[in-house]
């Protein structure tokens, strides 16, 4: 699997960005540090898990975003609603792809805090490297197609899963460090670039079918 570099990438500002959101969705995120969550809700995404043993650890000034339908999404509502914390998570649904960018660009951390689900293993981490690739940290649960995608400190980091802790204090760490992420940030965005570009994975098709077509030919 493969991104198209460039495809998330906005030439607007961050303020720009944040009113378009407030506006569509009628959300205040200003002032905000946003942990945005991509992908269908279903019980391995480990979104449910987050909310209940992650969330109500970190600061009332941090938000998570969920994009996404699926079938957990009225037990995820429910448990937001149980913890109080309509304030600080937003369940989007489904959204346009304009909007999705605009997340994608405001968000300070992308999290992936997958669990693991009898029957129902994880495929490759497309949403984690299209984070990677604008220079998001990625905190994810380092399991199944997730480790793909995401190299544990070269652009992302990964947790065990249902670590709460280690969660928290990876989120709390890149929050509190915003001056020293900026490295990672450029490193993570070289690294995804190099590695999962389209015209990289093409190039790596293309080799091996000349070497498959060679050996045939033998």
């Amino acid at each position: 699997n493969g991104i198209e570099s460039g495809r998330l990438s906005l030439k607007t500002s961050r303020e720009t960005q944040i009113k378009s959101i407030e506006t569509e969705f009628k959300v205040n995120i200003k002032n905000k540090k946003i942990l945005l969550s991509v992908g269908r809700l279903v019980k391995r995404k480990g979104v449910y898990w987050f909310i209940d043993n992650v969330m109500p650890l970190l600061s009332n000034n941090t938000l998570l975003i969920i994009v996404g339908d699926g079938p957990e999404k009225t037990r995820i509502a429910n448990i937001i609603n149980k913890k109080k914390l309509k304030n600080s998570i937003f369940l989007l649904g489904r959204i346009e792809d304009d909007s999705l960018k605009n997340l994608y660009n405001i968000a300070d951390i992308f999290v992936m805090p997958n669990i693991k689900v009898k029957g129902d293993m994880e495929g490759f981490g497309i949403v984690a490297i299209e984070a990677a690739s604008l220079g998001i940290p990625v905190v994810a649960s380092g399991i199944e197609g997730i480790k793909d995608a995401i190299h544990n400190e070269k652009n992302g980091y990964l947790i065990n899963p249902y670590d709460a802790k280690s969660f928290t204090d990876k989120i709390k760490y890149i929050l509190k460090n915003e001056k020293g992420m900026k490295n990672f940030r450029t490193a993570s965005k070289k690294f995804t670039h190099d590695n999962y570009d389209w015209k990289r994975i093409n190039q790596l098709y293309f080799n091996e079918f000349k070497k498959t077509l060679g050996e045939t030919k033998k």
